[in-house]
């Protein structure tokens, strides 16, 4: 049986940094989702370097590819910024 003090239910963005926060505190943590990890996630692709230095990470330690953006377009349809 696994003990656990906490228990996170879901892996994503926001349960995985909730879990890493309480560990990092001294809590007893145990995150559960239902799929295997690590795995790919499309947006893992779009975390910016300040992201990576929030998390006191290397973006050579994540072991999927990263998407190197230098910019973004926006198109809003039927919005006028104008007015």
């Amino acid at each position: 049986m696994i003990e656990s003090k906490i228990i996170v239910v879901g892996g994503g963005p926001s349960g995985s940094a909730c879990a890493r926060s309480l560990k990092q505190a001294g809590l007893s943590t145990l995150v559960l989702d239902k799929k295997v990890f690590p795995r790919q996630k499309i947006c893992a692709g779009w975390v910016t370097p300040k992201v990576f230095e929030a998390l006191d990470l290397k973006p050579k330690s994540y072991p999927h590819t990263l998407t190197g953006l230098t910019g973004f377009i926006f198109i809003f349809s039927g919005y006028n910024f104008l007015s």
